[in-house]
């Protein structure tokens, strides 16, 4: 006989399980609770609560969460979905309904719209701000030329005048300002123009230094030993540039060295290297396919994990050694322009070896190799796992990796904090927006380019709900709704 027949209190017989509409969906209000009452599964012993009795209070139902994750339907052993569908029941815990997008389509857009012609608005006055500013630079600029002339065509008239009307650019903010959009070239003449303006000019001379492989453009060796203290940033773009008595420079303040691999120079660049124990940029490049030795390689790679304040390392076309360890490196990009002679499993080994990364690039302009499930599947496992625990900026593009939507999910479920993301011509879809909504007040960068499965409501929501997104991705994004439907 069933309870009712024995004049039985079902809530009393039976407990019940409370639901409440998704904060995500707009239909009712996310505090309204209603409780629906279990049944005994005499299978397993547990109480269920039955799919069916769930759709008669929430016809709009599209599927169940709990703490930001999927609530599934019980299976068989054999995985096989159980008749008539059910879910387990979960004591003292309130569970969201999500429901159809059809249903909140209109609530959603009304919003998008809305954020839209606002964000409009803003890119409005920012540009005219933009070009009040550079019209005010420019002005000033052309007095200071007009004065300088002035000056130097007639020395002794209005000297007092003059040097009144230029004594704000003897304020280090303010010539700052006016002065960041020189290039190297007129900082030279700023420092010939006179003795006051020679210090500061010449800091921002000897600040950069990327060689150009023409000696009547580079400075001399005997120059860059006698200001090599001033400089911060030393770029070596083209192989041919490099000359054997760069590696025995001191540049006692270098905080960043770019580098390009060619046959013969790996060894002095090594070197380099070495002599700069406390870099914390570098960039190393190889352009020429099986320039070095394998010897060669190591020496380098050793140089690079002997940088004890090492922040940011980008790699491009260079082959990796699997045994450096990288554990204070917190930015990486590893990049290959050509066929790698490294395999995905050989960079996922490099990889799990640089534990403090928060940021990781991992591009590649063309296939490296065919990428089954079981590579995806082994660097998924080693984001859940915490191989990288403070990871929370990541660029993959399918020439690297082929995520799915569900691996791309799963991925972003598990990084504890998500600040950006790029996915360019992946399958970043409705899984993958539901794990990224925990991490919407954190976002400041998302790279959707190229992804068919991203929808106009989706990147609606990411330009309503992320307030600190920066503006090229908004503008980004903005563009690319222009072009979706629904």
């Amino acid at each position: 006989m069933t309870e009712a027949a024995l004049g039985l209190d079902a809530e009393a017989t039976y407990p019940s399980q409370a639901f409440r509409i998704s904060s995500s969906s707009e239909a009712l209000l996310a505090s309204s609770t209603i409780k629906i009452t279990t049944h005994l599964c005499n299978r397993i012993g547990q109480y269920v609560i039955l799919w069916a009795d769930i759709q008669r209070v929430f016809k709009d139902v599209q599927y169940i969460m709990h703490n930001g994750i999927t609530v599934p339907f019980m299976t068989d052993d054999n995985l096989q979905e159980l008749s008539p569908p059910r879910i387990l029941y979960r004591p003292g815990v309130i569970l969201d309904i999500v429901l159809d997008d059809d249903a909140r389509v209109l609530s959603v857009r009304k919003q998008a719209d809305l954020a839209l012609i606002d964000h409009l608005a803003d890119i409005r006055l920012s540009l005219q701000h933009i070009f009040e500013s550079q019209t005010s630079i420019q002005g000033l600029l052309q007095t200071i030329i007009n004065q300088t002339y002035e000056l130097k065509s007639n020395p002794f008239k209005s000297r007092t005048a003059f040097k009144s009307r230029i004594k704000a650019l003897d304020l280090p903010e303010i010539r700052d300002l006016v002065f960041q959009y020189l290039d190297r070239k007129s900082y030279v003449k700023c420092m010939r123009l006179n003795k006051a303006w020679h210090g500061w000019a010449e800091l921002k001379v000897w600040e950069t230094i990327k060689l150009s492989g023409k000696p009547r453009m580079d400075p001399s060796i005997e120059a860059l030993r006698r200001y090599g203290h001033l400089v911060k940033t030393f770029e070596i773009p083209f192989p041919a540039t490099f000359r054997t008595e760069y590696h025995s420079l001191d540049l006692l303040n270098l905080q960043s060295l770019s580098l390009t691999l060619s046959s013969g120079n790996v060894q002095h660049m090594a070197e380099l290297i070495y002599r700069h124990g406390y870099l914390k940029r570098l960039n190393v490049m190889q352009v020429e396919e099986g320039s070095e030795s394998r010897l060669g390689i190591l020496q380098l790679w050793k140089a690079i994990a002997s940088l004890q304040n090492l922040n940011s390392l980008h790699v491009c076309n260079v082959d990796l050694y699997t045994a450096v360890n990288l554990e204070r490196l917190r930015e990486l990009h590893l990049l290959y322009t050509k066929t790698a002679q490294d395999t995905i499993l050989q960079q996922l080994q490099f990889l799990s070896r640089c534990s403090s990364l928060e940021s990781l690039e991992w591009r590649s302009a063309a296939v490296i190799q065919k990428t089954g499930a079981d590579t995806v599947g082994r660097f998924v496992r080693m984001v859940k796992a915490g191989t990288w625990p403070k990871l929370e900026a990541l660029t993959i593009d399918p020439g690297t990796l082929a995520l799915s939507d569900e691996s791309i999910a799963s991925i972003l479920a598990a990084m504890p904090r998500v600040t950006f993301v790029g996915m360019c011509n992946s399958a970043f879809g409705q899984l993958s927006i539901q794990s990224l909504r925990a991490h919407f007040s954190t976002l400041k960068g998302l790279d959707l380019m190229g992804c068919p499965q991203v929808t106009k409501t989706m990147l609606m929501e990411v330009l309503s709900l992320c307030p600190q997104l920066l503006e090229p991705f908004r503008n980004r994004l903005t563009k690319i709704a222009a072009d979706r439907n629904l």
